[in-house]
Formats: C-alpha cells, structure tokens, sequence
C-alpha cells in the first residue's frame, strides 16, 4: 500500500512539474519538443504496427 502511495505521489509530481515547466517555455522550445515527440511516436509506431491502428 506505502509503494502504490509513494509511486501515486512521484505520477502527480512528476506531471506538476511537467506543466510548469511548459508554462514558462518559450514557443520555440515547446515547437521543438511537439517535433521531438512526434518522431518518438513515429519510431513507436513503425516498431509495434498495431500501435498505428489503434491511434486511428
């Protein structure tokens, strides 16, 4: 039960500081990591085909 809490705690974390991280980039630092994450998802989807289709 403590480890489910502690990883719960690390998630929420984790994503808190993601978006403030966000909020203070610049738009060429957020346009280069939308690039940066649509090849990591271009690379996923080539290796696990059925990944694709379940985006669609």
């Amino acid at each position: 039960m403590l480890i489910m809490a502690l990883k719960l705690i690390y998630l929420v974390m984790t994503r808190i500081f993601a978006w403030a991280r966000l909020a203070v980039q610049d738009s060429t630092a957020k346009n280069i990591e939308m690039l940066i994450l649509r090849h990591e998802l271009a690379v996923a989807q080539r290796r696990d085909p059925l990944l694709a289709r379940k985006q669609s």
